[in-house]
């Protein structure tokens, strides 16, 4: 398996609808695609993408199976 984690620091708990992240931007139609992005891609390779908050620490968590692996001649 592959395990992707990012972390960043957030002020504030982020808005979760129908466990979908809502964007706090003015500009609603431009953003809050990015998770929505990994979880698709992860899933389509037969992974998932997670995310949770901790001590407004916001954290992705991908995981995914990992390549078979090449074999080179020697």
């Amino acid at each position: 398996m592959v395990v992707i984690r990012a972390e960043n620091y957030t002020p504030a708990d982020p808005v979760v609808r129908d466990g979908s992240l809502q964007t706090t931007k003015a500009d609603v139609g431009n953003h809050g695609y990015g998770v929505k992005s990994i979880r698709n891609v992860a899933e389509t390779y037969g992974g998932s993408a997670d995310f949770f908050v901790m001590d407004h620490v916001f954290f992705l968590v991908v995981t995914m199976p990992a390549p078979p692996q090449s074999r080179v001649a020697s």
